[in-house]
């Protein structure tokens, strides 16, 4: 039987139209284990170089000069001061004009600060050292027997940096002074603290669940290069918070 000639166009014309199949290659990986002891890639090096240049540039920017040694042992250490200070400053400035109110008083945590200084230049580099982490600046009120309740915590610490306020370590409520004026429990108080203590971070539940909160839109490192760029050479009122 012969085979009829178009059925043999349409075969071919079907088997023509199949698509070829490509199969491809598996990818091949290789893990490198890299450490402190690995050499540079040169390659690699060439392409970062010049937004490394531009980045040393803007960290190694000296803000100020410090005179002092800076460390955070103790309950009045001038690091613990000056930091609270500059959180306060800066945040009141922010405040006012953002509120039209004014922060009673600042409140941060002493393992937030990472470094101590020795006398010298303070850098962008130097500040990104001292305060890693991303808190941003927060303000809250707080009733008066939170402010109570905080400092029983603070008595009780290791010395948090705190500004705008004192207290005897072995005292009662008459001891406690707010911008220099006596503590009223009856009375409503603004603090500028970080998002992550008003979570109720290192234990400060008091500032949870405040009369009011209003974030700054501003990280607590920029608030310290903001508040030290603003003086050639730091100045720390060394008044005991902590007496």
């Amino acid at each position: 039987m012969k085979f009829p000639v178009n059925y043999l166009f349409i075969l071919i014309f079907i088997f023509s139209c199949r698509p070829v199949l490509h199969q491809s290659a598996a990818p091949q990986k290789e893990l490198f284990s890299i450490d402190s002891l690995t050499p540079p890639h040169s390659d690699a090096q060439q392409l970062i170089a010049p937004y490394k240049k531009q980045l040393d540039a803007q960290m190694d920017k000296v803000i100020t000069y410090n005179p002092y040694i800076l460390n955070k042992e103790g309950l009045n250490s001038n690091l613990a001061l000056v930091s609270a200070d500059a959180l306060l400053a800066v945040a009141n400035e922010v405040y006012q004009k953002n509120y039209g109110k004014e922060v009673d008083a600042a409140l941060t945590n002493s393992g937030g600060l990472r470094r101590n200084f020795t006398p010298g230049n303070l850098t962008v580099r130097s500040i990104y050292e001292l305060m890693p982490f991303e808190n941003e600046v927060v303000v809250v009120e707080i009733s008066g027997q939170k402010f109570k309740e905080m400092i029983e915590f603070l008595r009780k610490g290791k010395g948090h940096p705190i500004a705008g306020f004192s207290f005897a370590r072995q005292g009662e409520d008459s001891d406690i002074l707010i911008k220099n004026q006596a503590f009223d429990v009856n009375k409503t108080y603004t603090i500028a603290t970080t998002d992550f203590l008003q979570k109720g971070g290192d234990g400060m539940d008091f500032l949870a669940n405040p009369i009011e909160l209003h974030p700054l839109d501003l990280k607590l490192r920029d608030l310290f290069i903001q508040y030290f760029e603003k003086s050639d050479t730091i100045r720390i009122n060394t008044t005991p918070r902590y007496r």
